[in-house]
């Protein structure tokens, strides 16, 4: 989405707008899977 937007706007005002690169998640996906796992061994 962010990028059809900068291809947008470079087109109509003549900017040169690059997206930045996605941010990578996988460090915080993996925190979240662990708090998930740490907090089911206390549902019973």
């Amino acid at each position: 989405m962010l990028t059809g937007t900068f291809r947008q706007l470079n087109a109509e005002y003549g900017f040169s707008l690059q997206a930045p690169r996605e941010p990578d998640l996988a460090r915080y996906e993996r925190d979240l899977d662990l708090v998930e796992r740490s907090h089911n061994q206390y549902r019973a």
